[in-house]
C-alpha cells in the first residue's frame, strides 16, 4: 500500500524543524508520522534516531538507526550511528562487527584508507576479529608497511592458534617471516 508523499515530506520536514529546535518528543512524533506513511525510506529511522539519542534514550536509538541503516542498504552514514550507539551501549563486539562491514562497504567503493580505519577500529573493540585482522594484514603488506603487517599476521595467527588451527596458524607466521626474515618479534 502506497503512504501519502505530501504528508510523509511534511511529517519529515517539522521532525527536521522540532530537532533543529531540540523539541525532540514532537520530533520523534512527527518521524513516527512519517514511518507510518512510509516504513522503507531510512530518513525518518534516522530522524527517530537522532532524537532518541538525544534524549539518551540508546535503546530505542540504536534500534532506529538499524533500521536506516538497513532501508539504506547500508549507508555508512547510517552505520556509524549505529557503530557510535553500540560503543555507548558497551556492546563491543557488536561495534566491532560493524565497523568491519563498513570497512568492507568502503572497500568494495575503492575507499581502501577509510577501510582500514574502520578495520582498526574494529579490532580494536572486538580483538578476536579475525576477518578485520586478515583484511589490515592485506592492506600493510600492499602498502608496504612491514612492522603493521607483521602485527596484523601474529594476530591472525594466534587466532588461529587459540581455536586450534595450528597448520594455519603456522602458514601465517610464514607470511610474516616473508616479510621481514630478521624482525625481532618473529624471531622470539
Amino acid at each position: 500500500m502506497a503512504g501519502d508523499r505530501a504528508r510523509y515530506d511534511e511529517a519529515l520536514s517539522r521532525g527536521h524543524s522540532y530537532s533543529w529546535d531540540q523539541r525532540w518528543q514532537e520530533a520523534i512524533e512527527q518521524f513516527k508520522t512519517a514511518v507510518a506513511e512510509f516504513s522503507q525510506e531510512p530518513a525518518p529511522y534516522a530522524g527517530l534516531g537522532m532524537a532518541y539519542l538525544e534524549l539518551d534514550e540508546l535503546e530505542q536509538a540504536l534500534e532506529n538507526y538499524k533500521q536506516a541503516a538497513r532501508h539504506s542498504r547500508g549507508d555508512v552514514i547510517y552505520l556509524r550511528q549505529v557503530a557510535g550507539v553500540q560503543e555507548r551501549l558497551s556492546q563491543e563486539a557488536a561495534a566491532g562487527q560493524t565497523y568491519m562491514a563498513i570497512g568492507e562497504i568502503q572497500l568494495r567503493r575503492g575507499a581502501v584508507d577509510e577501510a582500514a580505519e574502520n578495520w582498526n577500529r574494529a579490532v580494536q573493540l572486538a580483538p578476536n576479529l579475525l576477518g578485520a585482522h586478515q583484511r589490515l594484514a592485506r592492506y600493510y603488506t600492499e602498502q608496504g608497511q612491514v612492522r603493521p603487517a607483521i602485527r596484523a599476521y601474529l594476530a591472525v595467527a594466534r587466532l588461529y592458534q587459540a581455536s586450534g588451527d595450528a597448520e594455519r596458524a603456522l602458514r601465517t607466521c610464514r607470511a610474516a617471516l616473508n616479510l621481514d626474515p630478521r624482525n625481532p618479534d618473529l624471531l622470539s
